[in-house]
């Protein structure tokens, strides 16, 4: 509830944290003719990084912005800083910006509030922006599909997952709070978040993709790192040829992608296809398929250059029901051992695997567990071997040989009909 005015600043944040809940702040013409006339609110890191929330408050510059937010001139050390409106009222004269963000220093994110000037630049898709009234409404918790928390005790929420992706920031984690629908995802290329998505499922009703291509569920850019975890991925828009088409640096935890729902005319003919970066299966991760549940493709160009890999953790519990597919797009270049690569330490897999790689390309596959339909005795790592199950089931164990079963079977034993002797059944464990 303070009262502060003066001429060159009301109230400054330059390092640290800092929040404000109320009373009134203004910058003036100094009546001695001291003309500097600056911020009412002024956040940047001078001595260091710089946060604050403002949720009430009402801000006045007779002369300049209501409000800065970063400051590469005269900005001390010049650290980033960053602002959370979450309500507050902020005043600057016509034709003047309320406020104002110097970029690559100053970063402010609009919930709530009142402003005199247009900041829909800074409103975040987790609020609503009447630009007749200058008011920010955020999307209420019991409306949202989405959210996210910025810091301990404040929480964004969105209308859609689409709205949350556009609005998180490095090493956040979007929670989705229910089942959903929802248009394609396109993620940029160097984000680095996780999305939880809580036990719920998310259907994607809309495609995306590069131009001329939009074919994808999601589509995840490169040089991204990126977690996705606890929920369901479906498919429902008619013609998505793919489920999720990869680039990024990608861990699937507990999740399961379904491309078998949707129009069934319309197959998917791929559910995740990897093209770069590298990709992690652990735990209860689980892909269903009518076609190739995912494939391990190299893209020989400048922008992919770096490879693809691919592996299933020792975690993995899940179920691939689909084909796994090896290739690239090069027939010629020799030895891609380290740029197309699948490693397999867990899991069921039922479908076939297809490596239509040229013979010269000689991509690394390595299995050291799992169970498996088809022979994937070729792609068995060096001191494992792969034996058949009594149900038929292929699955690999360490050793090679006889040597194999060494330490890996499971006894039962029975009293007989004698009370003296038992019947012993050994059984293999699937490799697990």
């Amino acid at each position: 509830d303070a009262d502060i005015s003066g001429t060159q600043g009301a109230l400054a944040i330059s390092g640290g944290y800092g929040e404000v809940k109320g009373g009134n702040y203004k910058t003036q013409v100094c009546e001695a003719g001291h003309n500097a006339v600056f911020y009412a609110l002024y956040v940047a890191g001078e001595v260091g990084n710089a946060t604050a929330v403002v949720s009430g408050g009402t801000f006045e510059s007779e002369v300049r912005n209501a409000s800065l937010v970063g400051n590469s001139k005269d900005g001390g050390n010049k650290l980033p800083a960053a602002v959370y409106f979450t309500g507050g009222t902020f005043i600057s004269p016509d034709g003047i910006a309320a406020v104002n963000a110097d970029v690559g220093y100053g970063n402010p994110s609009i919930t709530g509030g009142t402003y005199s000037s247009d900041v829909s630049a800074y409103v975040s898709t987790a609020a609503v922006y009447d630009p007749a009234t200058g008011t920010v409404t955020p999307i209420s918790q019991e409306n949202a599909t989405t959210s996210i928390e910025k810091m301990d005790g404040l929480t964004y929420y969105y209308d859609s997952l689409a709205d949350a992706v556009a609005d998180v920031k490095d090493g956040e984690t979007i929670l989705l709070l229910k089942d959903a629908t929802g248009d394609g995802i396109v993620v940029p290329e160097g984000s680095n978040f996780t999305i939880d998505f809580g036990g719920h499922t998310y259907r994607i009703t809309s495609m995306v993709g590069s131009t001329g291509t939009e074919t994808n569920g999601m589509q995840l850019l490169k040089d991204s790192n990126l977690t996705f975890k606890n929920g369901t991925i479906a498919r429902s828009a008619t013609g998505t040829r793919i489920l999720i088409q990869n680039y990024s640096n990608l861990t699937l935890e507990d999740m399961t992608l379904d491309g078998t729902t949707g129009n069934s005319a319309f197959l998917c003919d791929y559910v995740l296809s990897n093209n770069y970066g590298n990709i992690t299966l652990k735990g209860n991760t689980n892909i269903k398929a009518r076609n190739v549940a995912f494939d391990v493709c190299y893209w020989p160009n400048s922008t992919y250059s770096n490879g693809v890999s691919v592996t299933v953790d020792e975690s993995m519990t899940g179920v691939i029901d689909g084909d796994v597919e090896i290739s690239t797009y090069s027939a010629t270049e020799a030895d891609l051992s380290d740029l197309l690569k699948l490693n397999i330490n867990g899991g069921t897999f039922e479908g076939e695997f297809k490596n239509i790689t040229a013979e010269v390309n000689d991509p690394t596959i390595a299995i050291t567990a799992g169970s498996f339909t088809d022979d994937i005795s070729a792609y068995v790592a060096d001191g494992y071997t792969m034996v058949q199950n009594s149900d038929g089931a292929n699955v690999v164990l360490e050793g090679s040989g006889d040597s194999a079963i060494t330490g890996k079977i499971a006894v039962e034993i029975t009293p007989g009909a004698d009370a003296n002797t038992y019947d012993i059944m050994l059984t293999a464990d699937d490799g697990k």
